[in-house]
């Protein structure tokens, strides 16, 4: 079976390009993986207070809950089952990982979301 890796940033053009990974999904038939790379900014004095640390726990944890909320609408409206993927990290660093991870057929992308996926 074909493997479509779509990456998001949340916005409106990263759903579209979601939207479009979807119904090829259904034409080709083909795997959706969902991809949304969190790059954190690194803050010396957070990261001394401890304040980093929980920082981007809550930010990894909001991150999840948007990634399975999109997964479970993607499921109940379209019938088809998702994965997705959450990664941390440097984005083009982290999208070459995830393409070596997961070896797509195509990857799909907006080009005007908030800030690269």
């Amino acid at each position: 079976m074909k493997k479509l890796l779509v990456a998001t940033d949340f916005s409106a053009t990263a759903y579209n390009a979601v939207d479009f990974a979807i119904q090829s999904a259904k034409i080709i038939p083909a795997d959706v993986i969902i991809l949304h790379i969190y790059e954190s900014a690194e803050n010396v004095y957070y990261d001394y207070m401890g304040l980093d640390k929980e920082y981007k726990k809550d930010m990894e944890r909001e991150l999840s809950h948007k990634l399975d909320l999109m997964r479970l609408n993607i499921l109940e409206s379209e019938a088809l089952a998702v994965k997705t993927v959450l990664l941390t990290g440097d984005f083009k660093e982290k999208l070459e990982e995830a393409v070596n991870l997961f070896h797509p057929d195509l990857l799909i992308m907006g080009s005007h979301g908030v800030g690269g996926c």
